[in-house]
C-alpha cells in the first residue's frame, strides 16, 4: 500500500514539474532566510542589543513586509475587482453590476495588514529575543 502511495506521489511530482520546482525553491528560500535572520540576530546580540530592541527589529521588518505587500496589491485590486464584479453580474443577472471601488475599504485593509503583520511577527520576535549570544553566533 505504501509503495502505491509513493509511486502516486512521484508520478504527481513528475507531471507537475513547475509546481514541484516552485515548492523546492520556496523551501530553499525559507531556509536561506532563516539562516540570514540568525546571522543578523548573532550580530545584534554581539553588539549588545537588548531583547526589546530585537523584538522591535523583527516586528518592524514584519510590518514593513506587510506594508510592501499592501502597496503591491492595491494597484492590482482595482482591475481585479472590476473584472470580478463584471463576471458575477454577467453570470447572475446577464448584465455587469454597478462598480464602486471603496477607498475606505483600502484604508481598512491597510489597518488589518498592519495588525496582522505585527501579530505574525511577534511570536518569532519573542523567540529570537530569548536566543543567547553564544547560540546565535554558533549558528553561523
Amino acid at each position: 500500500m505504501a509503495t502505491l502511495i509513493f509511486r502516486k506521489v512521484l508520478s504527481d511530482l513528475a507531471h507537475n514539474k513547475a509546481r514541484t520546482l516552485l515548492a523546492v525553491l520556496s523551501i530553499a528560500a525559507g531556509v536561506f532566510a532563516v539562516g540570514l535572520a540568525f546571522g543578523a540576530l548573532g550580530v545584534l546580540r554581539a553588539i549588545g542589543t537588548t531583547a526589546t530592541g530585537i523584538v522591535e527589529v523583527f516586528c518592524g521588518e514584519g510590518i514593513l513586509l506587510g506594508v510592501l505587500s499592501w502597496l503591491f496589491a492595491v494597484p492590482l485590486s482595482y482591475p481585479a475587482a472590476r473584472v470580478f464584479s463584471d463576471a458575477v453580474g454577467n453570470a447572475a443577472f446577464g448584465t455587469p453590476l454597478d462598480f464602486h471601488y471603496s477607498v475606505t475599504g483600502v484604508i481598512l485593509w491597510l489597518v488589518i495588514v498592519l495588525a496582522l503583520s505585527a501579530l505574525a511577527s511577534l511570536w518569532p520576535a519573542l523567540g529570537a529575543a530569548r536566543v543567547s549570544v553564544r547560540d546565535a553566533l554558533a549558528y553561523e
